[in-house]
């Protein structure tokens, strides 16, 4: 059922990224990206969730967060855009280099223990996810996310 969920939601992100691209003739830059990210996104869910091995669920974890980390960035950008802020590039290129580096983390998995310290495949009511347990690089994401949460907050406030 939850596979069949996400399986779902991928389609309907599909259609979304279909919607974004095809129906504005000069659609954002950063809101084609931030589609894009969806899709992946919730690609590596419905992956994940379909998983029988572990390399396999470790794949779609990487999609996973390729979209965890640069969809709230790309939002931060959207949001002032809306609100009419120029976002500064220090700023931007800091948020940038930060979303990099957590995401090279989460990429060490088989490597290292940066991001998970042990990871395992566990399978209930027909679908797969990873047990896991938090290493230092995953605490650094938890970090930006607040950071971002904040930023986001801020521009939609002001």
């Amino acid at each position: 059922m939850i596979t069949g969920f996400y399986a779902l939601v991928f389609g309907m992100s599909i259609a979304l990224l279909g919607v974004v691209l095809f129906k504005n003739k000069r659609a954002d830059t950063t809101l084609v990206l931030a589609a894009l990210l969806i899709c992946i996104n919730c690609f590596g869910r419905a992956l994940q969730a379909s998983s029988e091995t572990l390399e396999t669920a470790l794949l779609a974890n990487n999609f996973i967060y390729v979209g965890a980390c640069y969809i709230p960035l790309l939002i931060a950008v959207l949001l002032s855009g809306l609100c009419g802020f120029k976002m500064p590039r220090l700023l931007k290129a800091g948020m940038i280099t930060l979303s990099t580096v957590i995401f090279a983390f989460s990429l060490t998995v088989n490597s290292s223990t940066i991001f998970y310290r042990t990871v395992q495949l566990k399978q209930a009511e027909g679908y797969s996810y990873l047990e896991k347990e938090y290493g230092p690089g995953h605490h650094m994401f938890v970090a930006m996310m607040i950071l971002y949460g904040g930023l986001m907050l801020y521009y939609v406030i002001f």
